[in-house]
């Protein structure tokens, strides 16, 4: 079509035609096409915080974990493990609570005995929260139990709610006996090395075929 240039148009005003409809099919092209334009943002400064809640509250002295150690030594070794491989990513703060929030060094943490007589989840959460925290924040929590201080289960949410709102994610772990299961007792283990699954429901089986051989 650009070679067969009509008569009566001159070489260059022909010339002018086909640049602008070439301008013109490229500009449709690139809108069709939708091009985007890349732009890294470099990241904030600084590093993301890590605040580590361990509950000191009475309960926590109870000696019932499955190695013998109470649970409050079990909670005591996560800051530490956590401040020896987070350290270079994570700006790590440590801190105990029961009715009010202390900071502490994750190494001092064996010297304390838990004493607390309240289990403040609610203070702990939002005490840990900063609101301006650009590079980020999260909060593990590590406790036996459940928040008992005032204001109850609506003031823990509220808590929550303010974590969400600077978009910090909330971890837990907890320490109980057999993590949150009642104690083993013998004849519970007697009882479950003869009737597993499989037994049961042979057992129920023909429990249901007796029965319906009575009627």
């Amino acid at each position: 079509y650009a070679w067969r240039r009509p008569r009566g148009i001159t070489r260059t005003r022909w010339t002018v035609i086909l640049v602008l409809m070439a301008t013109s099919v490229g500009l449709l092209l690139g809108i069709l096409l939708n091009p985007t334009w890349n732009e890294r943002i470099p990241p904030p400064q600084g590093k993301p915080r890590l605040a580590i809640l361990v509950d000191d509250s009475a309960s926590m002295s109870s000696a019932d974990m499955p190695d013998g150690r109470s649970r409050y030594q079990a909670a005591a070794e996560i800051p530490k493990a956590c401040a020896a491989k987070l350290s270079d990513r994570f700006e790590i703060h440590t801190a105990t609570f029961s009715k009010s929030v202390l900071p502490t060094n994750p190494d001092e943490l064996d010297r304390k005995t838990p004493t607390g007589l309240v289990t403040d989840m609610a203070n702990a959460i939002a005490s840990s929260i900063e609101p301006n925290r650009p590079a980020g924040q999260a909060v593990l929590l590590l406790s036996d139990g459940n928040h008992n201080a005032g204001g109850g289960t609506p003031q823990v949410l509220a808590a929550v709610a303010l974590a969400r709102a600077v978009d910090a994610p909330i971890f837990t772990k907890t320490f109980a006996v057999n993590e949150g299961l009642m104690p083993e007792h013998p004849s519970f283990r007697r009882f479950f090395g003869v009737f597993n699954l499989e037994r049961g429901l042979i057992a129920a089986g023909a429990a249901i075929v007796l029965g319906l051989s009575l009627l």
